[in-house]
């Protein structure tokens, strides 16, 4: 059952009440029984009796805090648990309590209220308490709402239920009710105002006393519903409750039609002047002189008086009104004609008040016990017994009974109750125990028991006392004293700290206090009992947990020390763990210092921070595992920890600032920034790390630290991990720097399975052979050095077979993914003996076109992935086997990016990258693998380079590749794309190895997902004197060169297809009018300023030149290329709008003079070549292109 804090003011009540209810009336009696002092066998005389009067009568009150906790006190004193039916009605309103009354006195029930919204808490345990088996709602849902109603269910014993009797009004419930509750042809009705209550709060327990429904009317009216009640009823009488200001003479008159003899002579009324004479009034009309028991409830409230109605009627008792602070007159006059043993007050003192219920003893006549028995002891006379008084029959019942044990006839102080433990003190003395009978109306009598006489004792039982509770700063410890024989009357407890008593902790519970953290505590309890020797036992010792804040400094000595809860180390505070020293921690209970901690273990007294629930230290803990409760140990910010030989397990290690050296860690390890007194500069070295929690972490990860060089992982100081590779992983993340002006050393040594991410900084990073990373890792002033036969390793992050799995989300199989190598702004790299592998791009960014990287040199090393270097001034790439990755195309219908071997973007110098000659890079692979991207990749002025594929290079890819100084190509080197030549290009192929220049697949496929595309752009752009191109193809482009003003180039023994245009020359007019592109400002416009000269050259696989070269402004260009061709012919243009003179000469004069004399006095003569293409004939050559097969992708040309 549950217990509602609320009702103990009611349930004490209500046991006063149950026993005032045994008894019908109750007079105190006295009798004294004194002892023979001549008697020492035991042996004593006759009791004597003596009475004497007291001035208090039996007065019993049944209340609550407020009208529900009082119908509940009222119910629990008047009714057992298993009840049938329990009736619930509203409190704040009266109609439907006053009428289900005398229905809930007729079937032995009680009546509770509640509000029309809730059921108040003390009504509930009642319900709980009843345990019914139905429950009756009296009146409608504006009454007792449905939620209520919906509620009530919970408290109705299985299988019962919950009904409602209710009606359109007040009035009409009445009606309800009744027809649910009495039959036809009762002997009487009554009859109330629906309006007011008062003549109804005597009348109900009349009503409820004779069985006897009541049903409400107004002042001048009987309700419909009322009238056909009284028509079923058939009643013999009709008695009114009320005068004629409650209920008309008219509305009596009337009810008269519905008595069965329809006699007004049969209906009658009870009324007074007030509502107090008119419950005098109706009292003396039904109960007779000597009534056993009266009920008291305020007439200006109703709830107490309904709430006691059903009581009042069951008990055949009055309910008399007083008010709060009087009893009227005629109250006081009817109380005197009743005479009754025993008043109930219904409600508390804010109803009936104190003075009132004083005023109320003065109607109780006293009477005299007809039995006063002596009372017998029985049990061992023996120190430390329990002896018990047995008080006899006593007459009449039932009694109130209390007890006074006493010594040689002396009160004992305090020994009041029916059982008496004899002490130390009664030994060699009497005892006798005195009953005093009590009974509401009656003269208080007291009788004595015959004496026996007490010896002493001693004990045979003393446990050792155990401590209870959790060992926590604020928590309570309490003793258990254990079972002792024989029991101890007395015990004292006296708490200790570190074997000193604790001032004031002795109770049998003490409070953990601040002081008592990490001490060590212990209670002796010594046991008292009458005619024995005092006896202490002290338990064994337990140790008291750390929680909260430290503000000051302190030492945990050696020995345990618990955590209960995360224990803060504040700022400017230190705490110092002595040798031999073991703190329990757990997922709960990390330790963070914001100060300083200083732990500093010894050979012969070690230090351990580990788990609550090691099995090291604590095998008998069950709760949780320790692998699955992991703390932390961590300096936050601006901490510090010094720790050195310490044993750290089933836990994390996170600092900033400090040392931790000589230490064998068990966890992860964190090295984080902090603002500490050394600026973050941790020291970490010489310590065994076997990291032990499951997450994705490295064995030790460092974040942020702006100075990494004092963690050793090289040399004589550095560190070993133990564990899987990802346990034996290390991490640097974020700004993990080295300062300027330091190197810091990173190898593969102390087990180190690889290192994921690099320290920046302004400092250097250097790599020695075998160190391994894996994924991508950040760089800015990196050198990585190995050796041929131990290179350091740049591995991609699902290459296992380099560290293992270092990630713990690798996916087996899964290569080639990622970047190597992430170049922040201003670095410098070398990387010498290295191997890449299992990456896509070697770098993921080196900078962006306004951050250019510094400097990046590799030599003697192995990529396997795309060397992609971008806005490098002057990268230096040499001895390097390059093999590009393959992706295979998703969709080729669509396109696919070439994975190339070589991707340079931006680079304004790529001289440094060596094709040719002893430090040549070599390419493998596939036709893709092997290819080179030149994208913006430049050849300054006054440098001289060689594009071959000597190295192994498939294709060179230009988009464009920038020719500023010279640019040899090749026997056999293919070019896709375009090269913008402003110095000079000379592409030097032979009969078997001609230079490719163009789109279309020449040297296979580079995963494009195209074969023969063409490409919009010229193959080929040149201005300048003196480029030439010899057994060179032109081919799939929509130009297949571009020659800029002023040029001289030269084509022999080449071929042209697929092209558009073949030959496009730029004019002087190619510009504004006048303007050329080498000279400021002509007069006029001159028609060409640049020639080629081609010798021996194919143009298409259809037609002749003039289909496939641009000659428009060439007038009859025919012939055969192997036989003669002109060498020159007359400019014509019809759309020309200057006059234009031209000298046409023989072929050793290929240049006019044109004059213009627009717009000036004197004529101007400038010299210009006549035709911008020379097509000359040169003796059969050995190579004949237009022999060459070559796919032409164009049907129809």
């Amino acid at each position: 059952m549950r217990i509602f804090p609320e009702l103990t003011a009611i349930r004490r009540a209500a046991v006063i009440a149950l026993i005032a209810a045994a008894a019908a009336a109750v007079v105190v009696v006295s009798t004294a029984l004194p002892v023979d002092a001549s008697v020492s066998s035991g042996a004593g005389t006759n009791a004597i009796a003596t009475t004497s009067r007291i001035a208090d009568p039996s007065i019993t009150r049944l209340e609550g805090v407020d009208r529900f906790s009082a119908s509940a006190a009222i119910s629990e004193a008047n009714f057992v648990p298993g009840v049938v039916t329990v009736y619930v009605a509203n409190g704040i309103n009266f109609p439907d309590a006053l009428s289900g009354a005398p229905v809930a006195a007729k079937n032995g029930s009680p009546i509770l209220l509640v509000t029309a919204d809730a059921i108040p808490d003390p009504v509930r345990g009642e319900l709980e308490r009843l345990n019914p088996e139905n429950i009756v709602v009296l009146g409608g849902v504006n009454s007792v709402s449905q939620t209520v109603e919906s509620a009530l269910a919970a408290y109705v014993a299985n299988p019962g239920k919950v009904t409602r009797l209710a009606g359109a009004d007040r009035f009409s419930a009445s009606a309800a009710i009744s027809s649910a509750n009495f039959d036809p042809n009762v002997a009487t009705v009554y009859v109330a105002s629906g309006l007011n209550f008062p003549d109804a709060l005597s009348g109900a327990p009349v009503a409820a006393k004779e069985s006897a429904p009541v049903l409400l009317v107004t002042v001048d009216d009987i309700p419909r519903s009322v009238v056909s009640e009284l028509d079923r009823l058939n009643p013999a009488k009709i008695v009114v409750l009320g005068g004629i200001n409650s209920i008309s003479e008219a509305v009596a008159n009337s009810l008269s039609e519905h008595t069965a003899t329809k006699d007004r002579a049969d209906v009658t009324r009870l009324a007074g002047a007030d509502r107090f004479s008119a419950s005098a009034e109706i009292s003396a009309r039904s109960f007779s002189v000597d009534t056993p028991i009266v009920y008291i409830a305020n007439g200006l409230k109703f709830p107490d008086a309904l709430s006691g109605a059903p009581v009042a009627g069951r008990a055949n008792a009055p309910v008399l009104l007083v008010t709060n602070d009087a009893i009227p007159e005629s109250i006081a006059t009817e109380l005197r004609r009743l005479n009754p043993e025993r008043i109930v007050v219904l409600g508390g003192s804010q109803s009936v008040s104190i003075a009132v219920e004083d005023e109320l003893a003065s109607n109780i006549v006293s009477r005299t016990f007809t039995a006063t028995p002596a009372p017998t002891i029985s049990g061992a006379a023996e120190v430390g017994e329990l002896l018990s008084a047995d008080p006899g029959t006593w007459a009449p019942s039932p009694v109130g009974l209390t007890y006074q044990w006493s010594r040689g006839g002396v009160a004992i102080g305090g020994a009041t109750e029916r059982m008496y433990r004899l002490i130390a003190a009664d030994a060699g003395t009497s005892i006798t125990v005195s009953v005093t009978a009590t009974r509401s109306g009656y003269v208080t009598v007291t009788t004595t028991s015959i004496a026996k006489l007490v010896v002493g004792g001693t004990f045979t039982a003393t446990p050792v006392p155990t401590i209870a509770g959790e060992a926590e700063v604020g928590e309570v410890l309490s003793v258990d004293l254990g079972t002792w024989a024989p029991s101890p009357t007395a015990v004292s407890y006296q708490w200790s700290r570190g074997g000193v008593a604790i001032g004031g902790a002795t109770e049998r519970s003490y409070r953990l206090v601040a002081a008592d953290a990490g001490a060590i505590i212990t209670a002796t309890a010594t046991g008292s009992r009458a005619g024995y020797p005092d006896t202490s036992r002290t338990s064994a010792a337990v140790t008291v947990a750390h929680c909260g804040l430290i503000t000051s400094d302190s030492t945990w000595s050696s020995g345990r020390h618990y955590l209960s809860c995360t224990v803060t180390v504040a700022a400017d505070t230190t705490l110092t763990v002595a040798p031999g020293a073991v703190v329990l921690l757990d997922s709960r209970s990390d330790l963070t210092v914001l100060g300083e901690l200083e732990a500093h273990a010894t050979p012969d007294s070690p230090i351990v921070f580990t788990s609550r629930a090691d099995p090291v230290f604590e095998p008998a803990f069950t709760a949780y595992s320790a692998e699955s409760s992991i703390f932390q140990l961590g300096a936050g910010y601006a901490g510090r920890l010094d720790l050195s030989g310490i044993t750290l397990a089933y836990g994390s290690l996170s600092f900033g600032d400090g040392s931790v050296v000589d230490s064998d860690i068990r966890g992860n390890v964190r090295i984080e920034p902090s603002y500490g007194y050394n600026e973050g500069h941790p020291i970490f070295a010489r310590n065994v790390v076997s990291a032990r929690m499951t997450t994705n972490y490295p064995g030790l990860m460092v974040t942020d630290a702006p100075d990494v060089t004092g963690i050793a992982l090289t040399g004589t100081d550095r560190n070993t991990f133990v564990g899987s590779p990802l346990q034996r992983s290390v991490g640097f993340q974020g700004v993990a720097s080295v300062p300027a002006g330091k190197e810091y050393i990173l190898g593969p040594g102390g087990g180190i399975s690889a290192y994921v991410g690099l320290p920046l900084g302004s400092g250097m990073v250097r790599l020695l052979p075998g160190t391994l990373t894996r994924g991508m890792v950040e760089a800015h002033n990196l050198v990585a050095e190995g050796t041929d036969a131990d290179p350091v390793i740049f591995a991609g992050y699902h290459s296992m077979q380099y560290g293992g799995d270092v990630f713990s989300s690798v996916v087996p199989g899964k290569d080639f993914t990622g970047s190597a190598l992430h170049a922040t702004d201003g670095s410098d790299i070398t990387l010498r003996h290295v191997l890449v592998t299992g990456i896509e791009t070697v770098f993921a960014r080196t900078a962006n076109a306004s951050d250019t990287v510094s400097a990046i040199t590799i030599s003697d090393s192995t990529i396997q992935g795309t060397l992609n270097l971008e806005h490098v001034a002057s990268p230096v790439v040499e001895r390097t086997s390059l093999h590009g990755r393959f992706s295979e195309c998703a969709s080729p219908e669509s396109g696919c990016a070439a994975v190339v071997a070589l991707s340079i973007r931006s680079v304004p110098d790529i001289t440094g990258i060596k094709l040719a000659g002893p430090d040549a890079n070599s390419f493998t692979g596939s036709a893709a693998e092997r290819s080179v991207s030149l994208d913006g990749a430049g050849i300054p002025s006054g440098s001289s380079y060689e594009l071959t594929n000597e190295s192994g290079v498939s294709v060179f890819l230009a988009w464009p590749l920038n020719v500023g100084g010279t640019l040899d190509l090749a026997p056999g080197t293919i070019v896709n794309g375009t090269v913008d030549v402003t110095g000079t290009v000379h592409a030097n192929g032979t009969v078997s190895d001609p230079v490719y220049l163009g789109g279309g697949a020449f040297g296979g496929d580079v995963g494009s997902g195209c074969i023969n595309c063409r490409q919009p752009d010229p193959a080929m752009i040149v201005g300048g004197v003196g480029s030439t191109f010899n057994y060179t193809v032109f081919a799939f482009a929509d130009v297949g060169i571009h020659v800029r003003e002023f040029s001289l180039v030269t084509i022999e023994n080449s071929k042209f297809v697929s092209t558009d245009q073949a030959i496009m020359v730029d004019g002087a007019g190619s510009a504004d009018i006048g303007t050329s592109y080498f000279y400021d400002s002509l007069p006029c416009v001159p028609p060409w300023d640049s020639t080629v000269v081609v010798l021996n050259t194919w143009f298409g696989t259809t037609g002749g030149p003039g289909s496939n070269i641009d000659l428009s402004s060439l007038g009859g260009v025919v012939g055969d290329l192997a036989g003669s061709a002109p060498l020159g012919a007359a400019y014509s243009d019809s759309a020309a709008t200057l006059a234009l003179s031209a000298k046409i000469g023989a072929n050793s004069i290929p240049w006019a003079i044109y004059e213009c004399s627009i717009g000036i006095e004197n004529p101007v003569q400038i010299r210009f070549p006549m035709t911008p293409v020379r097509l000359l004939v040169s003796p059969v050559s050995e190579w004949r292109p237009e022999i060459i097969e070559v796919a032409d992708p164009r049907p129809g040309d």
